[in-house]
């Protein structure tokens, strides 16, 4: 749990230190990321359901592994392994790891459809008098909830572990990723709900145009840059 509030607290002290680079990398991840934004919008309005913008933005843009936020997230990586920030980062990180993270944001989208297709359907089963008994309806919603509330958990390592790992393989920063949830439920119980709680908020405020990307780039990092050490000297709270 203190690594947690640690790597928390880091993240909040290397924005505030350095506000430039966190400004202009999330104003070019947003700038770049306006299709997903137009197409959150669309959604919205289709569905008369504008309530959906600030969760469809968070999600899109901040859960899941955005390419167009490579950059954010190369310099978040160099701020919390304490390495030295240059001005070409943001396009160095955008050149090396927008194409190989658009593969993970698309898997990590589908199964996310997935999964909400399974929870929508079952929700609305509990309303209504179909072929399912309610008996079992509501043990696999609550199912598919937990589900859900797991692969967003993973979608926190998947960056970091892009950057990090050497070995780029999909299968094994998606491995990688669910150990290190699975692995340390103290440090994640206090992770991922404060992680979770910056993007929906800078997306419903508009902070996300300015910071929010880059203040949740530097949580997954610090996170990260703290927990995988741990897998090599031992159990971690």
């Amino acid at each position: 749990m203190l690594l947690g509030l640690r790597a928390i607290g880091s993240a909040l002290a290397q924005v505030l230190t350095h506000v430039t680079a966190s400004l202009l990398g999330n104003l070019v991840a947003i700038l770049l990321s306006i299709p997903l934004l137009a197409l959150v919008g669309i959604l919205a309005f289709g569905t008369r359901s504008f309530s959906l913008i600030p969760l469809g933005v968070a999600f899109l843009v901040g859960v899941l592994p955005n390419p167009c936020t490579a950059g954010v997230q190369l310099v978040a990586r160099k701020l919390a392994t304490d390495d030295y920030v240059s001005a070409g980062d943001q396009w160095s990180g955008l050149r090396t790891y927008a194409r190989p993270a658009a593969g993970f944001w698309l898997l990590s989208l589908a199964v996310s459809v997935l999964m909400l297709a399974n929870i929508v359907f079952y929700a609305r089963s509990m309303g209504t008098a179909g072929s399912i008994p309610h008996l079992v309806v509501l043990p696999l919603l609550l199912l598919w909830l937990l589900l859900f509330a797991f692969w967003i958990s993973i979608q926190l390592y998947i960056f970091p572990l892009l950057i990090a790992q050497e070995v780029k393989s999909m299968r094994l920063i998606y491995k990688n990723a669910t150990l290190m949830v699975i692995a340390r439920p103290a440090v994640n119980a206090v992770v991922i709900p404060v992680w979770l709680a910056i993007l929906l908020f800078s997306s419903a405020t508009g902070l996300t145009t300015f910071i929010g990307l880059a203040l949740g780039a530097a949580v997954q990092h610090n996170a990260a840059a703290r927990l995988l050490p741990t897998f090599r000297t031992g159990p971690a709270g």
